[in-house]
């Protein structure tokens, strides 16, 4: 069972250290947009500080949109992968249940689906937290 807790985690890891390393390139991104516009234009008399201070902004703005957009993708996948992993326990055990018990319907068979969430819930929340997420 212990898989079943932390393989996602895993998943969901890798997921947001893609994310991290995105955007760590915006970062990167607006650093050299900064200087290699920026340094010229600071150079022009009377516009250039302000002109700078444009320069400045946009690359940052960029980065931020971009960014953002980073984490929404990493999001949604990362909640679908939960939904889908919880989605495929539910599954398993009501297919063990039409095999092996008592079948789909019964409810010892949702108490233990139920059950089966709680745990799935724990473990993801154990694993985020050794994950330092």
């Amino acid at each position: 069972m212990q898989v079943t807790k932390s393989a996602p985690r895993t998943r969901e890891d890798v997921v947001y250290d893609k994310r991290d390393n995105a955007n760590a390139q915006e970062d990167w991104k607006a650093k050299v947009t900064y200087h290699v516009v920026g340094a010229p234009v600071t150079g022009i008399p009377v516009v250039g500080d302000s002109a700078q201070r444009v320069v400045d902004a946009w690359p940052y703005d960029m980065s931020l949109k971009y960014k953002g957009e980073n984490d929404d993708a990493a999001a949604a996948q990362v909640a679908d992968e939960h939904l889908t992993s919880q989605r495929e326990m539910k599954d398993l055990v009501a297919k063990w249940a039409e095999i092996e018990g008592p079948g789909r319907n019964d409810p010892t068979i949702n108490d233990l689906q139920h059950d089966m969430r709680n745990d799935h819930n724990t473990g993801r929340a154990e694993a985020n937290k050794a994950l330092g997420r």
